[in-house]
């Protein structure tokens, strides 16, 4: 390969920013990258829905990691670029939970195509899932941090950072989830307030507990009948059936159809103290001798 003259670089990548800033101020580049990177995004989640499944319950780590697109506020003087994202989380419940957050950008001076900068936000946030056990949801963000701007030929510039966002899940499978989400970032730099916008798209997966303590197949964050006894039949909210009414649940229940009002014995069986086969409420001959027949009534046949 032939060696390039450097002359012809620093002016091939002049021409190349000011081409870039000409079609960014036709609107080209901040339109066109994030409009592709949404869409894409979008149809990543929708085929995602169509498959999803509900997320895991009780305590769980969560790792994300994702990429995106930032804009940048004009006054910082630097171009729009792609950003990435890396959390870990960890949710004593699915419904909230805390992250750490590290996010980078490369990106360079709008007046100097050569003079390069990095974005940097390390900090920690919160989360507030509005549909935890849903297979899609709606979440909230805050968080809080440093950020800094670095450049070869500058020092570096940082500031105290919060910001908010609002963000959706598609459950890819119990633990693996696909994440879109927007955020808004305020910071000073240069003396002036810095509002930063990251629009991002990732992956996520969880790690952690599917808690159901009473083991009846229901997890505890939707089991509104907790401690089951083990073995009884229970219905999708984890709360057991007796279906002849007789205290003893059904999966239990040695004889389920019970009459109703019959006493019965701890596995639902039918009190019958002589054993001639009529339960001892509806007995009218009590203390039958064993082994004769009877009627209906629990009577001795005569012969």
């Amino acid at each position: 390969m032939p060696p390039i003259d450097g002359a012809h670089g620093i002016e091939s990548r002049t021409q190349f920013g000011a081409a870039h800033a000409s079609a960014q101020a036709r609107g080209c580049p901040t339109v066109r990258r994030p409009a592709a990177f949404l869409l894409g995004c979008l149809s990543a989640c929708l085929l995602a829905a169509g498959t999803a499944a509900a997320q895991i319950d009780g305590r769980q780590w969560r790792v994300s990691y994702g990429n995106g697109w930032t804009f940048f506020q004009d006054h910082l003087g630097v171009h729009d670029r792609t950003v990435y994202d890396a959390r870990i989380g960890f949710h004593p419940d699915p419904s909230r939970g805390v992250e750490a957050i590290l996010d980078h950008v490369t990106t360079y001076r709008s007046t100097s195509p050569l003079m390069t900068r990095r974005y940097y936000f390390a900090g920690v946030g919160g989360v507030l899932d509005f549909l935890p056990v849903s297979r899609a949801s709606i979440f909230a963000t805050g968080d809080i941090g440093i950020a800094w701007l670095t450049e070869a030929i500058e020092p570096t510039e940082r500031s105290i950072s919060v910001g908010a966002g609002l963000g959706a899940r598609f459950n890819l499978s119990r633990r693996v989830a696909a994440r879109l989400e927007l955020r808004h970032q305020q910071a000073t730099f240069a003396g002036e307030p810095s509002h930063t916008l990251l629009l991002s798209g990732g992956v996520t997966l969880a790690f952690g507990s599917d808690a159901d303590d009473d083991g009846d197949g229901v997890t505890n964050m939707r089991d509104r009948c907790a401690d089951t006894p083990a073995g009884a039949a229970v219905d999708a909210r984890g709360c057991p059936y007796d279906a002849d009414g007789d205290a003893v649940l059904d999966g239990i229940d040695r004889c389920p159809g019970t009459a109703a009002g019959l006493a019965v014995d701890p596995q639902g069986c039918a009190l019958d103290a002589d054993g001639d086969g009529v339960a001892d409420a509806l007995d009218l001959c009590p203390n039958t001798p064993r082994g004769r027949s009877v009627d209906a009534h629990g009577c001795p046949i005569a012969w």
